[in-house]
C-alpha cells in the first residue's frame, strides 16, 4: 500500500473511526441510493441473506458493494465567493492558470507528508479571522495557525483539525515531481499549484498518474480552486473553519445556491462497502436483536484508503464519557437497538490465528481480536481529555477519537500506551512499555464498568517531541513533562457518568457478518474460508472481551431472534411497590414459548416463570421492589433459537425521583419519572392539579415511566406530587405554525438559502425544522420566526417545524422554488438605486426589474453581505421621479410591489 513509505512509526493501515464518519457514511450511501436508482438496480432479495453456523452470510448484490463518488471536477473551477460569515459556491469552467504556475517558485525540498509556512501579502479573511500566513501541505491541503502532515484524506480530520482549503486532501507526495508545489506571489493575489505531483508510494512507477490542481487566493478573501488532470483512488474537497465545526458534504457538480460554511466533498473510485445498505439487507432476514453489526468481506474490499477499520455510532444516550446523542438506528433498518456497525475490511488482511499479529498494523501489536476490541471500545471511547495550560487536549491523538501516544493509557485497545515514568532524572525520562492489551481502568469507567473510585490516577507527557498522533509502539523512550490526571478531573471536565456504573449496560450483542460475492460456494472455496475464519475471531471474542474487561461485561455473539424485554438493558422499581414489566418477540411465536425470570440478588421480585402462547408475541408480569440495591435480572426462553433478555434493575425509594415534561401538545402533557440515572420507573403513583385550582389528577407511570393528562387551554404551570413531594413545573405551551412565507414578499414560496419567515403561536425562543434538519433563527417572537433556509434544501416541497420547550408543532408543508423572489426595499444613490430582497437564487439574464413600469437596467445582481440578502443594483431610467412602484422578476416569477419614492437626478 502507498501508506508504507511513511516510515516506521506510521503503520500501513490505521482506524478510520473519526468525528465526521457517520455524516461521511450517510452522505456516500445517499450518493449510492442515487446511483443505483440512475442504474435501475432492484433491492437485493432477502433470499440471497444466510446463516452458516452463528455467522450471517449476505452477498454483494444490488448495491452492498459499489462504486461510491468518481471525482467529477476535473476541468473545473471552483470558486468559493465570501458573504457575510459564509461562503457562496459556484462552478466555472477549466481556469488552471498554467502561466502562473511556471512561474511559481517551488517550495525545495518539500517531500511526502510534509509543511512549509508563506508568508502572504495581504491579509486574508477566511471565516470571520484575518491570516499573513498560510501553510502549504504536500497532500494537498493550506492551512491556517500551523501545518498538517495528516495523509489519510479523512473527512474527520478534516473537519476538526486547522482551519482549512482542501483543493484535493490527498496522500500525495511532491517529492517525486520535478515541478513539485509551487507558490506565486502577487499584489493581489497568491497562487499555490501542485504540478505533476503523484500519490504517494508511486516511486519505482512507469508514468504513475499525476494530479495537476491550484488554489488562488484573492486579496478581496474569494478562493478559486482550478482541477487540470485529476486522476486518483480517493480524495477529500472543502474549506473549513476547523476545530469540528458544523459541516455540510455538498455535491459541488450540482451545488444549489445559498450561502454555505464548511463544506466538503469526499471522492473515491475503488469499491467500498455501503454499510447503511448493507445493515438493512442484514435486517430483511434477522431481527433487531444486536447492540452491534461487523461487518467483514471476503472480496478485499478495504475499508477506505489506509484505513483497516472503523466504527459508525448509531444510537448514543449517556453522559459524561464525550458523546453526543445520536439516533440514527432507524436508518440503518434497527428500529430500536442498533448502537454501532463496524466495518472491519477484508478478511484478507488478517491472520487465521485470533491472537496472531497484524501485519497492516505495523508496530501497534494488534491482533484480529484487538482490532474488534478497539472499533467495539468506540462506542464509548475516546472522546475525553483534560485541558492542558493552554486549551488543548492531550489525552487524545488521531482524530481526537483516539488516545494519544504520549497518554499513559495502560495499553488500552484506543491506543495511547503504557508509559514507564523514570523520574526527572531519567534520560529519557519516559519509555513505552506495552501497548493495545485490555480496556483500561478509565475506558472502563467511560464504558460504564467501573465506578469513578476505582480508577487509578494517570498522566500525559506535554512538550514532547511524539506526535499525538502517532500510533502505540513499545520501546519508544522520549522526555517531556508529566501532566498527573486524576478520575476527578476528567468527571470536572466531562460530567458524571451517567448511567453510572450501578445499572449501566454490561450485556451486548454482536452480530458477526461477512459479505461475499453474489453466488459465491459457501461449501467450499475462498469464501467459505473466510466465513471460517471470522467464525474463529466470532468463538473466541466472547472470552476475550470478558478478559478484557476484568469481567466487567459480556460480548454475546451467537445468532439468535429478538426478545425486547421493557426493562432492558436498565430500568427502576420503587422499594416496596409493584412495577409493570413486559416481554416480547418480533413475530407470534410458532409455539408456546417459556421465560424462565431469574433474580439471583433477590433485590427484585418476580414470577418464576412467564409464557408467550403459540400465536403470541407479547407477554406482561409484575415484579415488586424487595429492597434497596440493584438487580441482575434475565428472562432464558424455553427454545434456544432465542436471545436472554438481560436488564439490571435499581431498586430505590420514591423520594429519590424526579419528574419532568417528556413531551406537550395543545391538550395533553406527558410527565416521566426517573431517577439521577435516568432510568423509568413504572407503576409509580403521583397526582397532578394544574394551576388556577380545578380537581387533582390520580396518575400511574407506564413501562417506561410516562404518564399522559389532558392540558386545559393556556395552561402552562402544572402541581405535581411523587410520595406526598410537591414539585412545580413550567410548561410551556406548544408552538403553533400558521404559515411559512417568504421574509420579504410573504408569499407562500421560499428559495434555498433565503429569508423566510414563520408565522404562529407559542414560537419564541424556537428552533425551526427543515427536513429533519435544525435551523437557529435570527429573529424570535411569540407570533414570528424569521430564519434563513438552508441552501441544500431541493425545489418541490419541505416540511417545517418549530421545536421549543413545549414540544414540537404539527409539520408545515411549504413550497420551494429555485427561484421566490421578494424585496424589502431599496435606497436611491444618485441615478443608481440599491434594491435589497431575498430568494433571487442563482440570477441569470431573465432577471427583470421594473420602476414605474419602465425597465431598469441591471448593474449588480448578487448576494449581499449578509446571509440570505440579495442585493440588485440597477439604473434609473430617465424621467422618473416622485411616487413610484418598485418590482422585480426572475424566470417570469414576479416579487411583491412596494412603492417607491424617486428623488430627481441630480
Amino acid at each position: 500500500m502507498a501508506c508504507l513509505a511513511h516510515g516506521a512509526q506510521q503503520p500501513a493501515a490505521e482506524c478510520g473511526t473519526t468525528a465526521g464518519r457517520v455524516q461521511e457514511e450517510m452522505f456516500l450511501h445517499a450518493r449510492h441510493v442515487v446511483g443505483r436508482a440512475k442504474a435501475h438496480a432492484t433491492v437485493p432479495a432477502a433470499s440471497t441473506n444466510q446463516d452458516v453456523g452463528q455467522i450471517a452470510v449476505i452477498d454483494d448484490s444490488g448495491g452492498v458493494v459499489g462504486r461510491r463518488n468518481l471525482f467529477n471536477l476535473d476541468n473545473q473551477t471552483l470558486i468559493y465567493q465570501p458573504v457575510g460569515s459564509g461562503y457562496q459556491i459556484r462552478m466555472a469552467g477549466d481556469s488552471f492558470d498554467a502561466a502562473a504556475a511556471s512561474a511559481g517558485t517551488q517550495l525545495a525540498g518539500l517531500g511526502d507528508d510534509d509543511s512549509r509556512p508563506v508568508a502572504l501579502p495581504f491579509g486574508f479573511l477566511f471565516f470571520g479571522s484575518t491570516f499573513s500566513q498560510a501553510w502549504v501541505n504536500s497532500n494537498g491541503l493550506i492551512t491556517f495557525t500551523g501545518g498538517d502532515t495528516d495523509y489519510s484524506g479523512s473527512y474527520g480530520h478534516f473537519v476538526s483539525g486547522l482551519p482549512a482549503i482542501a483543493p484535493l486532501f490527498a496522500d500525495l507526495d511532491p517529492s517525486q515531481s520535478s515541478a513539485g508545489v509551487r507558490v506565486l506571489t502577487e499584489t493581489g493575489r497568491v497562487v499555490v499549484t501542485w504540478s505533476n505531483v503523484p500519490l504517494a508510494g508511486s516511486f519505482g512507477i512507469a508514468n504513475p498518474p499525476a494530479q495537476n490542481f491550484q488554489v488562488r487566493l484573492y486579496a478581496d478573501t474569494h478562493i478559486e480552486v482550478a482541477y487540470h488532470s485529476i486522476n486518483l483512488p480517493a480524495g477529500l474537497v472543502g474549506i473549513t473553519p476547523g476545530a469540528s465545526a458544523a459541516s455540510t458534504l455538498l455535491d459541488f457538480a450540482s451545488v444549489p445556491s445559498g450561502i454555505f460554511g464548511a463544506v466538503a466533498e469526499t471522492f473515491a473510485s475503488s469499491d467500498s462497502v455501503d454499510l447503511v445498505f448493507a445493515a438493512q439487507k442484514f435486517y430483511q432476514t434477522h431481527d433487531d436483536a444486536y447492540d452491534y453489526l461487523v461487518f467483514y468481506n471476503a472480496e478485499d474490499v478495504a475499508a477506505g484508503p489506509g484505513v483497516v477499520a472503523y466504527e459508525l455510532t448509531t444510537r448514543s444516550h449517556g453522559l459524561g464519557f464525550g458523546d453526543t446523542a445520536t439516533e440514527i438506528g432507524a436508518q440503518f433498518g434497527s428500529p430500536q437497538r442498533l448502537k454501532a456497525v463496524l466495518n472491519l475490511g477484508p478478511v484478507s488482511q488478517y491472520p487465521a490465528d485470533p491472537n496472531a499479529p497484524v501485519v497492516a498494523r505495523g508496530p501497534t501489536g494488534d491482533t484480529p481480536l484487538t482490532i474488534l476490541g478497539h472499533e467495539s471500545g468506540h462506542l464509548f471511547l475516546a472522546l475525553v481529555s483534560v485541558p492542558d495550560e493552554n486549551g488543548g487536549t492531550p489525552m487524545l491523538g488521531r482524530g481526537q477519537v483516539h488516545w494519544a501516544f504520549t497518554f499513559n493509557s495502560d495499553a488500552s485497545f484506543l491506543e495511547g500506551n503504557r508509559i514507564a515514568d523514570r523520574g526527572a532524572g531519567g534520560s529519557p525520562r519516559f519509555t513505552t512499555t506495552a501497548t493495545v492489551q485490555h480496556y483500561s481502568a478509565l475506558d472502563q469507567y467511560l464504558m460504564g464498568f467501573r465506578a469513578p473510585e476505582e480508577v487509578p490516577g494517570t498522566f500525559a507527557v506535554l512538550n514532547s517531541v511524539q506526535a499525538l498522533a502517532r500510533p502505540p509502539q513499545v520501546g519508544v523512550g522520549f522526555d517531556g513533562a508529566p501532566l498527573n490526571i486524576s478520575i476527578d478531573d476528567i468527571v470536572n471536565v466531562a460530567g458524571r457518568r451517567t448511567p453510572d456504573s450501578t445499572v449501566a449496560q454490561r450485556h451486548y450483542r454482536f452480530g458477526i457478518v461477512v459479505i461475499v460475492p453474489e453466488a459465491a460456494d459457501l461449501a467450499s472455496g475462498s469464501a467459505a474460508d473466510a466465513v471460517k475464519q471470522v467464525d474463529g475471531y466470532r468463538a473466541q471474542f466472547g472470552s476475550f472481551f470478558a478478559n478484557a474487561t476484568d469481567g466487567g461485561a459480556v460480548a454475546e455473539t451467537s445468532l439468535r431472534r429478538g426478545v425486547t424485554l421493557s426493562m432492558a438493558p436498565s430500568a427502576g422499581v420503587v422499594t416496596g411497590q409493584n412495577g409493570f414489566a413486559s416481554i416480547a418477540l418480533a413475530r407470534a411465536a410458532e409455539a408456546a414459548v417459556t421465560f424462565t425470570l431469574n433474580t439471583p440478588n433477590h433485590v427484585l421480585s418476580t414470577p418464576a416463570s412467564v409464557t408467550i402462547p403459540a400465536g403470541a408475541s407479547t407477554v406482561s408480569f409484575q415484579t415488586v421492589g424487595v429492597r434497596d440495591g440493584v438487580e441482575e435480572f434475565s428472562a432464558a426462553p424455553s427454545d434456544a433459537s432465542y436471545e436472554t433478555a438481560v436488564a439490571r434493575v435499581q431498586v430505590g425509594e420514591a423520594a429519590g425521583l424526579s419528574v419532568s415534561v417528556a413531551a406537550s401538545s395543545a391538550g395533553t402533557v406527558v410527565l416521566r419519572i426517573a431517577d439521577r440515572n435516568s432510568l423509568a420507573y413504572s407503576d409509580v403513583a403521583l397526582s397532578a392539579t394544574w394551576e388556577g385550582g380545578g380537581s387533582s389528577v390520580d396518575l400511574l407511570t407506564d413501562e417506561t415511566g410516562r404518564a399522559e393528562l389532558s392540558r386545559p387551554p393556556g395552561a402552562t404551570s402544572l402541581l405535581v406530587k411523587i410520595a406526598g413531594q410537591p414539585v412545580t413545573l413550567s410548561v410551556p405551551l406548544v408552538p403553533v405554525v400558521g404559515a411559512v412565507v417568504n421574509a420579504a414578499s410573504y408569499m407562500p414560496s421560499i428559495a434555498p438559502g433565503s429569508l423566510a419567515t414563520v408565522f404562529g403561536s407559542g414560537l419564541a425562543n424556537g428552533r425551526v425544522v427543515v427536513n429533519g434538519a435544525a435551523v437557529v433563527p435570527f429573529y424570535s417572537s411569540a407570533s414570528q420566526l424569521n430564519f434563513l433556509a438552508p441552501a441544500n434544501i431541493l425545489p418541490g416541497n419541505a416540511q417545517i417545524q418549530v421545536t421549543t420547550a413545549g414540544g414540537a408543532s404539527d409539520p408545515a408543508i411549504t413550497a420551494v422554488a429555485a427561484h421566490a423572489p421578494g424585496i424589502f426595499g431599496a435606497r436611491q444613490e444618485g441615478g443608481v438605486l440599491e434594491i435589497y430582497g431575498t430568494g433571487l437564487g442563482v440570477v441569470d439574464s431573465t432577471l427583470n426589474v421594473q420602476i414605474a413600469g419602465r425597465n431598469a437596467s441591471v448593474l449588480y445582481a448578487g448576494p449581499s453581505s449578509f446571509p440570505g440578502l440579495d442585493q440588485v443594483n440597477v439604473q434609473i431610467p430617465s424621467g422618473i421621479s416622485g411616487s413610484q412602484t418598485l418590482s422585480l422578476s426572475i424566470e417570469g416569477i414576479a416579487s411583491n410591489t412596494i412603492p417607491l419614492l424617486v428623488n430627481p437626478a441630480p
